[in-house]
């Protein structure tokens, strides 16, 4: 079979899919390498074959450029523009990650579209590659909400929202110096075609466009929309950890409350950052007059949440495994992250959606709101609206009627099989066309 490399960030929300990618991959037959500049390897399964720890990503390319006023920042990229130039490049760290694509030789290389330097190097040196994604359509298109907004398709502004760099995208800029200079020199000079790159799209600070990508989605979640051929949804990437392995107060308090036949209510408000903390002191008290309820909050090491007190069906915690307490809550409170919504819809949980209206999570919020998937909550609702969209999310019928038709959508067979399918097609074609 095949040796495939994944090129993944390696943060949470896609560590975890594209580690069930590879699992899905091994399983096929083929041997899997995985690539990260952060130290995930003890986080990854037995069926990679080798982790490869890549350079640290830098986040401003020319950092005291970055922090000046922007007539400065003209003025000084100009001046300084060769050195500055050199120090850019040299910033984005490929010498590495072309040794290792040399040494290793990988049929095709899935790389996570976020990490756009690697895209361009994988394309550079000629290897076969797909680009992944957690995310829904990312990239603008004509009467499509954009994923960054909280709107439906035909929504009579959707269309100019967000559909332009404009002075927010462009507040990086740096005398040419910036990320996204950068990378459209890096572009141009690998020879990337310049009609597949936009400055307007997500994630920033260039979108990739009519280059293959795999959507770790349903398609049925999605806005409808004539889906191109380059574009793939292969489901979620979701694989529950089995309850049976989960020990201490957290098993003990879920067991208990389940045999006194109270409803589990899970509420993550891992990044939920400043808002974490008001909203979990909310959610407590929403359910405070219930006794029949038992919530669960958990912050992921970002909120401790010291404003809240446990009771007799209040408890949080720093870290949950989440996807086997999935398996064991009714409902799932959370800010609309995809991470956490694949897990929901995988498992079959009903959700209640408080946006952190930060980056994707305006469209994902949006997409659930049209596809009625869960009970979407306001920004200033009281602890008793709370209460009422909890207890909307554990009975109204409709809704659980289509959290079970998603949930069986995403263990489909058929589903499950689509990345193999989809990256074993492209092996092919690649065969053929060395032939």
């Amino acid at each position: 079979m095949s040796t495939v490399l994944i090129v993944a960030s390696g943060l949470t929300g896609l560590l975890h899919a594209t580690d069930e990618a590879a699992r899905r991959l091994s399983k096929a037959g083929h041997t899997v390498h995985y690539a990260s500049p952060l130290q995930v390897k003890n986080k990854l399964g037995p069926h990679i074959e080798e982790f490869h720890a890549l350079p640290a990503r830098q986040r401003r390319l020319v950092p005291k450029l970055a922090r000046l006023h922007p007539v400065i920042r003209l003025v000084a990229g100009t001046v300084g523009f060769s050195g500055y130039r050199h120090q850019a490049i040299q910033a984005l760290a490929q010498a590495p990650y072309r040794d290792l694509l040399a040494r290793i030789r990988p049929d095709i290389v899935l790389v996570d579209l976020e990490l756009h330097e690697y895209v361009l190097t994988t394309h550079a040196a000629g290897v076969p590659y797909l680009l992944v994604s957690p995310w829904f359509q990312n990239v603008f298109m004509e009467h499509m909400p954009p994923l960054t907004v909280d709107r439906p398709p035909g929504a009579a502004e959707a269309k100019a929202s967000g559909h332009g760099p404009g002075l927010r995208q462009w507040s990086g800029w740096a005398g040419w110096q910036d990320r996204r200079s950068i990378l459209l020199d890096q572009a141009r000079r690998a020879g990337f075609d310049s009609d597949k790159l936009t400055v307007a799209g997500w994630p920033p600070p260039i979108t990739f466009r009519q280059v293959p990508i795999l959507h770790f989605v349903l398609r049925e979640m999605d806005f409808p929309y004539p889906v191109p051929g380059y574009t793939h949804y292969v489901g979620p990437m979701v694989r529950a950890m089995d309850w049976q392995m989960v020990d201490g107060r957290l098993r003990t308090m879920v067991d208990g409350a389940r045999s006194a036949g109270k409803k589990i209510i899970y509420a993550s408000a891992t990044t939920m950052q400043a808002g974490g903390q008001d909203r979990a002191t909310l959610f407590a008290a929403a359910v405070r007059s219930r006794p029949d309820w038992f919530l669960i909050l958990t912050g992921g090491g970002k909120n401790d949440f010291p404003t809240v007190t446990e009771n007799e069906n209040v408890a949080h915690f720093d870290w949950v495994p989440q996807t086997a307490l999935l398996t064991r809550v009714d409902c799932c409170i959370n800010h609309a992250g995809i991470g956490t919504i694949n897990e929901c819809v995988f498992l079959g949980v009903p959700m209640v959606i408080y946006s952190g209206g930060k980056h994707d999570q305006p469209g994902c919020t949006a997409r659930l709101r049209y596809h009625g998937l869960a009970v979407v909550g306001e920004r200033d609702d009281s602890p008793e609206a709370v209460a009422g969209r909890i207890e909307q999310a554990l009975t109204l019928t409709e809704l659980r009627r289509k959290v079970a038709r998603y949930r069986d959508l995403a263990r489909d067979g058929a589903v499950r099989d689509r990345l193999v399918s989809v990256v074993e097609a492209c092996l092919a074609s690649q065969a053929q066309s060395a032939g």
